[in-house]
């Protein structure tokens, strides 16, 4: 009960915590702790959920990370020109990761809430919110729903997500991760080799 699944990036590494953005609707659906797996993990890492966007479907996590083992994409300079060639890789239903590819078609309007969104040439389906879009190998958006085709928040509002949540202090959640995991085993006293008999010249 209150499980709820969903896709996203690791867009950073700052302090040996990882961001990961996701949709703020993937982040809500859930009413227990929150985890991030690695397409090749076989285990879940304890996060926590550090904010979400006010005016655009995106939610910021954080996870225990290391710059040499943990897969992070950076956020694009810039919004991808229309035809542009991008893929995304998503969880549809629970399955995955999947990947898709096709063209980013642009703007496709205002939400009620004043978010605008914009479209891919391609559709999803449920367990692909959170997922990211990319071009040139950078992350440009985050998928939020489908219909026909997708449906995105856009690189502006993603950028400007990402810039506030890494100029917030990111340490002071390392201790609500490290209370997640499990104890170390305490180290086990190695036997020790019997000590070498003293060596005599002969006379």
């Amino acid at each position: 009960t209150g499980t709820a699944g969903g896709a996203g990036t690791c867009v950073a590494i700052q302090d040996g915590l990882g961001l990961g953005i996701t949709c703020k609707h993937v982040i809500n659906r859930a009413t227990g702790r929150v985890n991030v797996k690695f397409p090749l993990e076989s285990q879940y890492r304890p996060a926590v959920f550090i904010g979400s966007s006010p005016h655009a479907d995106l939610a910021a996590v954080l996870f225990i990370a290391d710059d040499q083992k943990t897969w992070h994409v950076p956020v694009a300079a810039r919004e991808p020109p229309r035809g542009a060639p991008v893929y995304q890789v998503g969880y549809p239903m629970g399955r995955g990761p999947i990947g898709r590819s096709g063209f980013f078609i642009g703007a496709g309007g205002h939400l009620s809430n004043g978010m605008r969104s914009y479209n891919l040439s391609f559709d999803v389906i449920s367990g692909d919110s959170g997922s990211g879009y990319f071009y040139n190998r950078e992350l440009v958006g985050v998928v939020w729903g489908g219909g026909g085709r997708a449906a995105t928040v856009g690189h502006s509002d993603l950028q400007a997500f990402v810039e506030v949540c890494l100029k917030r202090p990111l340490l002071p959640w390392r201790r609500k991760i490290e209370n997640r995991l499990p104890p170390k085993a305490p180290k086990q006293p190695q036997d020790q080799p019997p000590p070498k008999s003293p060596y005599y010249p002969p006379p």
